[in-house]
């Protein structure tokens, strides 16, 4: 039994629970301006179907914008209708679902984020047996945070220092909750509240943020499902990481 206290979230028997407002977990994550992004598509206040966010979206219809919950005003956005995700909702959870040619972006971020840099989403990721499939890229070269599958596994990278490592390889049919912690020599990957790899990134920042696509501002060819995404720009507590991925296994119905 792992309990938690106060706002943190707690795991009875390995089955993650909320507080009363989940939400405020999240938020503490900012509680000191903290720059960064909190992506939550079963808040239905924050997704849109238009890239200047004028028309909800409702499950089943497209998504052109996802507001930032974090106070960074980093809203995610995609202007070609042909290539913006689409809500979903099943079993009661929520998510964006990206097919093919779909990927989201922000602008670029007010100041390159220096590391460290924790990223933790959840969702459905493919099995890459071939071409890459990205998860998350910054926006250009020399400013990029990165991971994707290939072949037999996940990938952690930040491109210009070409350090990265690797982890299990998704299965294509499981969804996970997935944690990057891109802190030079320190970084590692995390999947369903395991850590699974370690490795050395290099010291490259992190410009802006491209969801399931890269920085040449094309789409991975696979579907990916992404019921949440945080990413905070600074070290997290053992604690904070804890409840962080308890959050995101509620918000995707995973079980850590």
């Amino acid at each position: 039994m792992n309990l938690g206290i106060g706002l943190g979230i707690t795991n009875y028997q390995g089955v993650p629970t909320v507080p009363l407002d989940p939400d405020a977990v999240i938020a503490a994550l900012f509680g000191s301006g903290e720059e960064g992004a909190w992506y939550d598509p079963s808040d239905l206040t924050t997704v849109w179907q238009d890239a200047a966010g004028t028309t909800p979206a409702t499950a089943g219809d497209p998504v052109g914008r996802i507001d930032d919950k974090s106070g960074n005003g980093n809203h995610a956005t995609q202007s070609t209708s042909t290539a913006r995700p689409t809500l979903q909702v099943s079993g009661g959870l929520y998510y964006l679902e990206f097919v093919v040619d779909d990927f989201m972006q922000t602008a670029a971020f007010a100041s390159p984020l220096a590391q460290p840099n924790f990223i933790s989403l959840a969702g459905l990721l493919p099995d890459s047996t071939g071409s890459s499939a990205l998860y998350f890229d910054g926006l250009a070269s020399g400013s990029r945070h990165y991971a994707f599958a290939n072949k037999n596994s996940t990938i952690l990278s930040v491109g210009a220092d070409g350090g990265y490592y690797s982890g299990t390889e998704p299965d294509g049919t499981s969804t996970n909750v997935w944690s990057f912690n891109f802190d030079g020599a320190s970084s590692y990957l995390r999947q369903d509240g395991t850590q699974v790899a370690t490795g050395n990134t290099g010291a490259t920042t992190f410009g802006g943020l491209t969801l399931m696509g890269n920085i040449n501002s094309a789409a991975s060819p696979h579907t990916t499902n992404m019921h949440g995404f945080v990413l905070v720009n600074r070290a997290l507590t053992g604690g904070e990481i804890g409840d962080l991925e308890s959050y995101l296994a509620v918000k995707s119905g995973v079980t850590l």
